[in-house]
């Protein structure tokens, strides 16, 4: 898609809970293009509808790996060159369960937590030496992960639905166009800020 546009790309496999596996997408980006402008931080996983008391200590591990974990090491190889370069943005994907609780989704929630925190406190940390930390806060997002629900428990996708003050769910685009402002020179006073973009789920 980005050649049929005119512009370049590079795929690199990568388990973002693994530093080497991370060390090696950065370096790649920058052998490749010469620099790294901007990051975007989206990978993670759902995790388990189960209450607290009874939420498997494996599941908790995984979450906790994907989500947590390999955020903060993405962020560590990122802002490494970033900051040796004077400039760059990162954004990194949260959720509108970064904003609240939620019943039933603990480990899921704490994980997105874990990331509003440390979007902050590194936007305070490199304020001054060029580079912004945000993140973007999606309600839900009709995704293949969210087509798999509706396929699993129709109920479920429905309720979510319900759920949304704007009635729909939102689309990935609409969570792109958040990420490239953030990433971009007109949000240059923007850094420690979690965007929510979720019709209005957060503050219902």
């Amino acid at each position: 898609m980005l050649t049929a546009l005119d512009g370049s790309g590079v795929a690199c496999r990568c388990d973002i809970a693994e530093a080497d596996d991370v060390t090696a997408m950065v370096d790649l980006c920058v052998s490749q293009f010469g620099h790294l402008a901007f990051a975007h931080n989206n990978a993670g996983l759902m995790g388990l509808q189960q209450q607290l008391v009874d939420y498997p200590v494996d599941a908790f591990d995984r979450i906790m790996r994907v989500n947590v974990r390999g955020t903060f090491l993405c962020m560590q190889a990122e802002l490494k060159v970033m900051l040796a370069q004077g400039s760059g943005a990162i954004v990194n994907t949260a959720s509108e369960a970064a904003l609240k609780g939620s019943a039933a989704d603990a480990v899921y929630t704490a994980s997105k937590h874990a990331i509003a925190g440390i979007t902050k406190t590194a936007a305070l940390e490199y304020a001054r030496r060029g580079v912004r930390v945000n993140a973007v806060c999606p309600g839900v997002i009709l995704t293949g992960m969210m087509a798999a629900v509706a396929d699993t428990n129709p109920a479920g996708y429905e309720k979510a639905k319900r759920l949304m003050p704007v009635g729909r769910y939102g689309q990935p685009e609409e969570i792109a166009e958040a990420v490239l402002w953030l990433c971009s020179d007109a949000s240059s006073l923007v850094t420690g800020h979690l965007l929510a973009v979720d019709g209005g789920w957060a503050v219902s």
